[in-house]
């Protein structure tokens, strides 16, 4: 159950305990608060995200279809590498945990060593620190763009931020558990701008104020590196996440060297799993024999590479195509998906980014299809500022993907604010467009719901409108367009094959005679005969009340 202490944080809970199977984990409280270990199924149904979709949204204006597109960025299909992710965060935090119970009395040693080193301001990271046996550590990397973020930050939430033990199994515990933090490396890779990282996400997590005091005492190095590692413990961190650790090939080699050092002296002295997040740039931090990272990849590194043109990159297209608000739908082709990955370079962020482009532009032209030849052009056109990454990636020279590694990632935001102002600014060029846009979108609806695809429908009461007075009801548009759209369905294609005409049989006497009088009657004679007994509706009649 939720408890009522919640500070700014939506995941706080009353630490409720389960039962674990592992001897190791058994009659700890941090461990059996946590959720449990899932199967990979039970993973995959928590990750997966689909957008809510209906067809029926491609009937709303332009302007408000420009916001449907920004679904597409919140589809998240978990791949064999989140699952492998998973595990390996299932792992760290419950091995960080053992040996760490607040019930032991080396647990309250340990605070009690830690305040008395803070108050002396003697905590040292030692020059050459080598992690112990536990080995809670790994680091990912990978190509911006390719998910990592945004993976890790997803199985990050499916543990709470925050568990407040209050009794354990009769025993009275006063006790606020933290899961995890993620913080981002500092753009200077220091350790002071990690501290200060640190204490502000820790504040939004217990509503504590630590990074206004160390702001305002302003400690020295010792005493606020000591107070970041007592506050890690003392709340019982399961993980700490450091995302963009390639920023500390920016710093010098002694304060690189310094960060690396405090975060295995976390691992070995506190027990506190750390995992690095990094491109490809933070690969030599953690390779060679004498890379400091080289002592934080206990798990062994995680590498993310682009997806494979193969049946899990057409799957992932198939899955984002239905996401379509275009005036005229436009059916995936396997020379879609291929130009899809040619001009992504299989990085999953830039091609969700393309298809997105693509329907705002033709959002803002109110007609055509999405070709391959146009998805190259509006790459060309927006694309730019990432092209030498991804001409980099493509060329598979590992010197020339580290020479544009750094390159900022592709600003959606500007580009999706840019065509929204445009659909708005057609949109208002048309004083009546709104009235009309209700016209339509009735009149088509109407046509949709008796059977007929939206592009053919659109298609009639645009036509129908055209040729009809301005003073036309919903009603008459839409018989209007029922008549076109039938005519349509009817008109034989120029590929139609013309069926070979069938020998009819001699007619008897009786049948030429019935022949020549209906010969004889006018059209409308022949109607009021066949209705004198009730059998034809009025035209329209169901469809249009």
């Amino acid at each position: 159950m939720k408890n009522d202490r919640i500070y700014n944080n939506d995941s706080a809970f009353d630490a409720k305990y389960i039962d674990q199977k592992v001897s190791e984990y058994k009659n700890n409280p941090l461990i059996e608060a946590l959720p449990p270990i899932w199967s990979e199924e039970k993973v995959i149904d928590m990750l997966r995200t689909y957008a809510p979709y209906d067809p029926g949204e491609r009937l709303l204006e332009p302007e408000i279809r420009g916001h449907c597109v920004e679904k597409l960025f919140h589809i998240f299909e978990p791949l064999d590498r989140h699952l492998e992710l998973e595990q390996k965060l299932s792992r760290v935090i419950r091995q960080g945990y053992i040996g760490r119970s607040p019930l032991s009395p080396e647990y309250a040693r340990t605070l009690q060593e830690n305040y008395r080193v803070i108050n002396n301001g003697s905590y040292e990271i030692p020059d050459d620190c080598e992690v112990g046996t536990s080995a809670l550590s790994f680091a990912v990397i990978g190509y911006s763009g390719v998910g990592k973020s945004k993976g890790i930050e997803r199985i990050l939430k499916l543990y709470p931020r925050l568990l407040y033990h209050t009794n354990y199994k009769g025993i009275e515990l006063s006790l606020q558990q933290v899961p995890w933090i993620k913080i981002d490396c500092p753009f200077n890779g220091t350790l002071t701008g990690l501290c200060y990282s640190f204490f502000k996400e820790v504040d939004k997590v217990i509503g504590s104020n630590n990074y206004a005091r160390v702001k305002r005492e302003r400690p020295n190095m010792d005493i606020l590196i000591g107070e970041m590692a007592q506050t890690a413990y003392l709340h019982c961190l399961g993980v700490l996440v450091v995302d963009e650790i390639q920023r500390l090939k920016k710093a010098n080699s002694e304060k690189s060297e310094q960060m690396i050092n405090f975060f295995v002296s976390l691992v070995n002295t506190m027990n506190v799993p750390v995992v690095l997040i990094g491109t490809a740039k933070a690969k030599a931090i953690f390779q060679g024999e004498f890379a400091p990272g080289r002592r934080l990849t206990g798990q062994g590194n995680v590498i993310w590479e682009r997806m494979q043109k193969d049946g899990l990159w057409d799957i992932f297209i198939k899955i984002i195509w239905k996401y379509q608000w275009t005036d005229e739908e436009t059916l995936l082709t396997e020379e879609l998906t291929q130009v899809l990955y040619e001009e992504s370079q299989g990085i999953i962020d830039v091609a969700i980014k393309i298809y997105a482009i693509a329907q705002w532009e033709l959002l803002v032209a109110g007609y055509g299809q999405i070709t391959p030849d146009f998805l190259r052009e509006i790459c060309k056109n927006n694309l730019q500022l990432i092209k030498p990454m991804l001409d980099a990636i493509k060329s598979n020279d590992v010197k020339r993907i580290a020479r544009y590694e750094d390159i900022a990632p592709l600003e959606i935001e500007v580009i999706r604010d840019k065509y929204l102002a445009l659909i708005k600014q057609n949109v208002k060029k048309d004083g009546s467009s709104n009235k009309a846009q209700a016209l339509i979108e009735q009149a088509t609806m109407r046509l949709v719901n008796v059977g007929f695809q939206t592009a053919k429908a659109r298609q009639a009461v645009k036509e129908a409108i055209e040729s009809s007075n301005s003073g036309n009801t919903i009603e008459e548009i839409a018989s209007k367009a029922l008549d076109l759209a039938l005519y349509l369905d009817r008109k034989p294609s120029s590929k139609q094959k013309i069926r070979p005409i069938e020998m009819k049989k001699n007619k008897t006497k009786e049948e030429k005679r019935n022949t020549a009088k209906r010969d004889e009657k006018s059209d409308q004679e022949i109607y009021d005969e066949i209705d004198s007994g009730g059998k034809i509706k009025p035209p329209l009649g169901d469809i249009l009340e």
